[in-house]
């Protein structure tokens, strides 16, 4: 009898807490606007990924165009270090303000840089629409994540998850063969202007069809973010143009790339 009793007065809070959790899931999203968003998430993760990679074959244009060999190490480099950098801080940032202004921010932001990249004149401004870019891609990357959970229950956040990361590995693959295809046939600009169209409509459903979640901490402990920031760039942009191709000048190689990475790595 005893042995039951005990049973009973354990096996009743756990149906409790169950009662609440499934109660919990009322909250989220319902499976139709759930696949709507993930779809438009996995836009918005392909556009990054395919920015990453797309440069790859079509440096070669862009140099010849350019005149510029010796940028060739930023133009692949500044994009990942930009994002990169800033990714730490938008975790921040989110919850600082609403979700929905934030990603439309770094959408915006993408977009720029994308135009800018398209339509530079020379190699210093498309560095910068690739750092714009990156800057972006940050925002993107770490609201996607966030809107996603807003959506999504817990037990089903892995799915969701894998198959919007999944979009990285078609990126990588997809990006190089549209570099490639647009130098070739087109024009080099067309790797940026492609964003154009698919950002767009990713901007639009944001806007007018995911209310966001609201920021609530209006500290400024994400100001600590910024060192790391400040730390990140530095040391990259002393340490980056060692690993410009054209480095092969140098008698000595092997010291100017190895010491300024070691050091590098001491200070972070």
């Amino acid at each position: 009898m005893e042995n039951e009793v005990a049973l009973a007065d354990v096996t009743e809070p756990m149906t409790q807490e169950e009662g609440q959790r499934t109660e919990g899931t009322s909250k989220y999203a319902k499976f139709s606007s759930v696949l709507l968003i993930s779809i438009v998430l996995c836009l918005a993760t392909l556009c990054v990924a395919v920015d990453n990679t797309i440069i790859s074959t079509a440096v070669p244009r862009i140099t010849h165009d350019f005149h510029s060999i010796d940028d060739v190490g930023w133009y692949a480099s500044i994009y990942p270090l930009a994002s990169c950098a800033f990714q730490p801080s938008y975790g921040k940032v989110y919850t600082l303000f609403s979700s929905k202004t934030v990603f439309l921010a770094a959408l915006l932001i993408f977009e720029i840089g994308s135009v800018v990249c398209a339509t530079a004149p020379n190699s210093h401004v498309f560095i910068l629409g690739r750092a714009l870019a990156g800057l972006g891609s940050a925002g993107i990357q770490a609201g996607t994540t966030l809107i996603l959970a807003d959506c999504v229950p817990l037990r089903q956040r892995p799915t969701w998850n894998s198959i919007i990361g999944s979009m990285f590995a078609v990126g990588s693959v997809v990006g190089p063969l549209l570099g490639g295809a647009f130098s070739d046939t087109i024009t080099w600009r067309w790797c940026f202007y492609i964003n154009l169209p698919i950002g767009g409509a990713v901007v639009i459903f944001i806007a007018f069809f995911y209310d966001g979640t609201q920021g609530g901490k209006r500290t400024f402990d994400a100001v600590v973010e910024f060192e790391v920031i400040v730390v990140i760039v530095h040391q990259s942009k002393l340490r980056l143009p060692r690993l410009s191709p054209c480095d092969h000048l140098h008698a000595d190689r092997g010291r100017t790339i190895a010491v300024p990475l070691a050091a590098a790595a001491e200070q972070l």
